[in-house]
């Protein structure tokens, strides 16, 4: 009768950890670097057992999703490895944004759209994401705002009392369309119209608003929705 090996019972350099020694990081698969970070497995599975089973169910994009309570229910995920593999993606999200913000010169749609796709290609519901920019176009500030429902229920005042907070001059705004058309709905047009005048009250122009997808976007600019100038 087949006997499954324990991770402990492995040949050393067969191990997840044992392969990093050998060969470093990038030479792991995907599941190996989960199991490193799970570390443990049960009575029942190794730790790599247990990352191939998460990674099969969720893939990579649905796993950096996952909730903290959705992990909590899996096999041979309790509290701390939750926190930790939540904490390992908030990481990744923050070490990703402080690259993308060094210099950043947002100088025109196809820029922007390349820029806010790193932060949005891995999300399965809509986020807006305001840009906030210099004369130059220099990125000051962002901020993401995935609390909105619709498109319609755009946080003007928010939104303004930032410019204004952050001495912005220009502002661009950005949300996804998971479904992958970035056609605007006459919601969008019409919220984002009310934006650039309520803006313009107060001398901050909107530059833009760009619906972007995974391999696609569209500008309203380009496209001559309403009159920017």
């Amino acid at each position: 009768m087949y006997n499954k090996l324990t991770m402990r019972e492995m040949p050393l350099d067969s191990t997840p950890y044992e392969k990093f020694k050998i060969n470093g990081a990038d030479n792991l698969s995907l599941s190996e670097l989960f199991a490193i970070i799970i570390r443990n497995g049960t009575k029942k599975l190794t730790a790599l057992e247990i990352a191939e089973r998460l990674l099969l169910k969720y893939d990579i994009k649905k796993l950096s999703n996952a909730t903290y309570t959705e992990l909590m229910q899996e096999e041979g995920i309790g509290e701390v490895k939750a926190i930790e593999i939540k904490s390992i993606f908030e990481i990744a999200k923050r070490i990703e944004k402080s690259l993308k913000n060094e210099n950043v010169i947002l100088k025109d749609p196809k820029t922007i759209a390349d820029y806010a796709r790193c932060s949005c290609r891995l999300k399965n519901y809509e986020v807006l994401k305001v840009l906030y920019l210099n004369n130059a176009l220099g990125l000051i500030e962002e901020e993401d705002i995935s609390d909105f429902q619709e498109f319609v229920s755009i946080p003007i005042k928010r939104i303004l009392k930032n410019a204004i907070l952050n001495n912005a001059t220009k502002v661009v705004l950005v949300h996804n369309h998971p479904s992958g058309d970035v056609r605007p709905s006459s919601d969008d047009c019409k919220a984002t119209q009310k934006l650039f005048e309520s803006l313009k009250c107060v001398g901050v122009a909107l530059v833009d608003h760009i619906i972007i997808s995974d391999s696609d976007y569209m500008s309203f600019r380009n496209n001559k929705f309403f009159e920017f100038e």
